[in-house]
């Protein structure tokens, strides 16, 4: 018997999973082995104004600060994230960097074809797009 869930139920779990591994980390090395955005991820875990927009900018920029730019495609299982998408195009998030992320533009017959490469801030893309690159990194650095 195969079990169904939901997005929400998926995106709790990864969440769960992420507070579970921070708490290990805890219990095997101190508080003073957590990062930034671990420490704000407990400490946003119950806070009701909690912005995760802005808490994934800032996850995701530490994460570049910690590494340099990161190049996604081929870094995990993942698709890369979409940034747009029409019926003739769709747009990839190629890379990471401090302050942008590079996007890729494919088309043609086949859908392959580089059209274009363009640089687009982090406060432009949207939660998905920003959830989706957090699930990248995750699987890179946590294999979760």
């Amino acid at each position: 018997m195969k079990i169904q869930i939901t997005e929400d139920q998926y995106r709790n779990l990864k969440r769960q999973k992420s507070i579970d591994r921070i708490l290990d980390k805890i219990s095997s090395q101190g508080m003073g082995s957590l990062d930034t955005y671990e420490l704000e991820t407990l400490g946003n875990e119950n806070n009701p104004n909690f912005d995760e927009k802005s808490f994934l900018i800032s996850k995701i920029k530490y994460i570049v600060e910690k590494y340099g730019s990161i190049f996604l495609k081929g870094l995990t299982q993942y698709e890369l994230p979409i940034y747009g998408q029409t019926s003739q195009e769709i747009h990839l998030v190629n890379e990471l960097s401090t302050d942008f992320v590079n996007i890729i533009a494919y088309g043609g017959p086949d859908g392959k074809t580089e059209l274009a490469e363009y640089p687009v801030n982090y406060d432009e893309l949207d939660l998905i797009t920003l959830k989706s690159i957090d699930d990248v990194i995750n699987d890179y650095e946590y294999g979760e």
